[in-house]
């Protein structure tokens, strides 16, 4: 009995695994195409598209589904890069929309959170570029638990559709940017690790001296302190005092 139950679970297991793949391979023959495979997000929205025929259980179905815009919450998104290339705060931004009652995904009252507008400002399909089989689900073989796993680059499916675009790749360029400078807003601290060497330094956004990260070396880029003396002392390259920098000039 023990045995039946053990070849049993080697055949469902065999079994889910084809079938996991038949439904990927079927996807992947939709999304080639041109129909949508959850796609969409938001200033987009599903549409059925192609012949409608009836399927075995008498339902209504359609070849497949097309992306198509929405024009009034393409406005939104647009107005969400401009306000953001322009230098306003992401939560004034969502304060804004959430006031007048802009229309979100959901239903919910005051929908626009920060994580909101930071998805939709960092998607590059309102660029026209659609982007599908990035990630599979996996499962942890202690938990149980299901997680997404990236799939390699050359795996992806990278559509380009001019039809879709909402954006200019300048307004794309230009809110990338901005992002690039938020990122580094937030000064690093001694024992820095991963990530953090790409932010400020300490010294250039909490300032000790009325021109401590002011000027720029020359060779390094670094942040030009106060290194030696007393009073007004002198100013020099920081990482050249930390032998990260050939320039030893003091002014």
């Amino acid at each position: 009995a023990k045995v039946a139950y053990q070849f049993r679970g080697i055949i469902n297991e065999l079994y889910l695994t084809d079938l996991k793949k038949k439904t990927h391979r079927g996807q992947m023959g939709q999304v080639l195409r041109g129909f949508s495979m959850g796609m969409a997000g938001y200033g987009y929205s599903s549409v059925p598209d192609g012949q409608t025929k009836y399927d075995k259980k008498g339902r209504l179905r359609a070849d497949g589904f097309k992306i198509v815009i929405v024009p009034e919450e393409a406005r939104i998104v647009q107005r969400v890069f401009r306000d953001f290339i322009d230098g306003k705060a992401i939560t004034r931004i969502a304060s804004e929309l959430n006031e007048e009652g802009a229309p979100t995904k959901s239903t919910r009252v005051g929908g626009w959170r920060i994580s909101t507008l930071a998805r939709v400002l960092k998607d590059e399909k309102y660029t026209g570029k659609f982007v599908w089989n990035r990630t599979t689900s996996m499962k942890e073989p202690m938990s149980g638990k299901i997680k997404k796993v990236a799939r390699p680059k050359e795996e992806w499916v990278t559509q380009q559709r001019e039809e879709m675009r909402i954006l200019s790749d300048d307004e794309w360029a230009a809110a990338q940017q901005r992002w690039a400078e938020i990122d580094r807003a937030f000064p690093t601290k001694r024992g820095k690790r991963g990530f953090e060497g790409q932010q400020k330094s300490y010294v250039e956004s909490h300032p000790t001296h009325l021109l401590s990260g002011s000027l720029k070396c020359g060779t390094c880029g670094g942040a030009m302190v106060l290194v030696s003396g007393k009073g007004s002392g002198y100013y020099g390259c920081l990482n050249g005092q930390r032998r990260a920098c050939e320039n030893k000039v003091l002014i």
